[in-house]
């Protein structure tokens, strides 16, 4: 995998304050309940590492920062996230080769909730450009005993078009080899889905084969193409 000319990606600690127009939250459900968990989750090791604990949020609802690009950076979601989480997910563009959406409110505050809760093998991430949440990008662990895991992310129609997508995926890479310890990281994209497709390529990894009938999408089995790459080292 090589980066672009000139652009570094590191996994870094930092924190971002949660400043922002999309400060909504639905009626309904605790979400402020998930970031206590994290909370005393985080509590013990803040670095990711060791215990296998990752950093959360924190007492001032600061964003704890995972990865970043420079252009883009990956943290935790926060329970002020779901106006903004909601105009991508809410948005049949953004939906089109998804198994989910377009999201309702109900749908959206689910979607938050489990983000807000951790997990010593994912990293669910909101995906923050200029400040803004502008999308959701995921690295889970599939198979712990062979280091296997697995990479997916949506992004805000607004902010396609600008490379963000390659960045997410880049950064997704290099927190599941880093802090997740994977060598193995696969992707799947539906067959008619083909900017997702030449994203996944940027990134260095190789269309294996179709997996066919895989998922169903709008009612309608579609095949995907799985993509992979070996991260380790």
């Amino acid at each position: 995998m090589t980066a672009n000319a000139g652009t570094s990606y590191r996994i870094v600690r930092r924190r971002i304050g949660s400043t922002g127009p999309h400060r909504t939250q639905p009626v309904g459900g605790d979400l402020n309940a998930g970031v206590q968990v994290r909370r005393e989750w985080a509590s013990g090791d803040r670095t990711g590492q060791g215990s296998g604990r990752k950093a959360g949020v924190s007492a001032g609802g600061e964003r704890y920062v995972v990865a970043d690009s420079g252009r883009v950076s990956l943290g935790y979601f926060l329970p002020g996230d779901f106006g903004a989480v909601h105009a991508f997910a809410s948005d049949p563009r953004v939906c089109e080769y998804m198994t989910w959406g377009p999201n309702c409110p109900a749908d959206t505050h689910r979607f938050l909730v489990k983000r807000l809760v951790p997990s010593a093998d994912d990293y669910q991430l909101a995906v923050i450009v200029r400040g803004e949440v502008v999308g959701s990008a995921a690295v889970w662990v599939t198979d712990s005993a062979n280091s296997v895991g697995e990479l997916g992310y949506s992004l805000s129609s607004a902010v396609w078009g600008h490379g963000y997508a390659t960045e997410v995926a880049r950064l997704l890479i290099g927190v599941g080899r880093d802090r997740l310890g994977l060598v193995r990281i696969e992707a799947t994209c539906d067959v008619y889905n083909i900017a997702s497709a030449r994203v996944l390529e940027k990134v260095g990894m190789v269309r294996e084969g179709t997996l066919r009938s895989f998922k169903v999408v709008r009612g309608e089995r579609r095949d995907h193409h799985l993509y992979s790459m070996i991260a380790a080292g």
